[in-house]
């Protein structure tokens, strides 16, 4: 807020199925650019010990869910989703999974839309 960058926290996603609303789900954040048309990236947040293959799978959804809610606006109104989102899994140490070790610190694994469900992370250990 402070440096004017625009969001939307906790944006509810509606659950389809077969043509029915059936549930909610809540977009962590949506950080969108200033041009115009803006553009959303997706940004899922954890605090799980470890980044897990489902967190790229539920980012994979959520952009594909945004793309279609988009669409549905008026042509004028209509807003583009980055084809990738970020997942940021603030850890402690832990048993070993997906990506961990037995560090402390804040893991940024990038997903791509279109990429199989292969992280790449970056590790930044807190100091």
């Amino acid at each position: 807020r402070l440096e004017g960058i625009t969001y939307e926290a906790q944006k509810i996603i509606p659950i389809d199925y077969k043509g029915y609303t059936v549930a909610q789900s809540a977009l962590d954040l949506v950080v969108w650019t200033d041009e115009k048309p803006s553009t959303g990236i997706v940004v899922d947040l954890k605090t799980e010990s470890c980044v897990k293959e489902e967190f790229d799978l539920q980012v994979k959804r959520y952009i594909k869910k945004l793309r279609e809610l988009e669409d549905e606006r008026s042509e004028q109104n209509r807003r583009n989703i980055y084809n990738k989102g970020m997942v940021i899994a603030f850890s402690k140490a832990s048993t070993k999974q997906i990506v961990c070790d037995e560090e402390e610190g804040v893991y940024f694994a990038f997903v791509d839309e279109h990429e199989s469900p292969e992280f790449k992370v970056k590790k930044k250990k807190e100091e």
